[in-house]
């Protein structure tokens, strides 16, 4: 990982079982009021995985924004999926995992 002017690029391998993730991703923005995460992936190895052919890249953009002070029933790293789904990554961060893992 490496900052560049206010970029930030994180280059990562990670093995999972017989499945092999090399991830390239490129955070930007002012960091106060919105940033964008670019991120391309090749997964090699292990089961395949549905929708994906094997050793095809998958590439997603991020962006957050933020839009105002919290409303009623939100606190603090509550983030709004566009799904309508809400989860908080500051508890994740403490408990370790994904939503719903103790």
């Amino acid at each position: 990982m490496h900052n560049n002017g206010g970029t930030i690029t994180v280059d990562s391998v990670c093995s999972f079982g017989e499945a092999t993730t090399t991830s390239h991703a490129v955070v930007s923005g002012d960091f106060n009021s919105a940033y964008t995460v670019q991120i391309s992936s090749t997964r090699q190895g292990g089961r395949p995985t549905p929708g994906t052919a094997p050793g095809g890249e998958s590439h997603m953009t991020i962006s957050a924004k933020w839009l105002g002070p919290c409303v009623a029933g939100q606190k603090p790293g509550d983030v709004m999926m566009g799904n309508g789904m809400k989860m908080n990554v500051l508890d994740l961060q403490r408990t370790g995992g994904a939503p719903g893992r103790p």
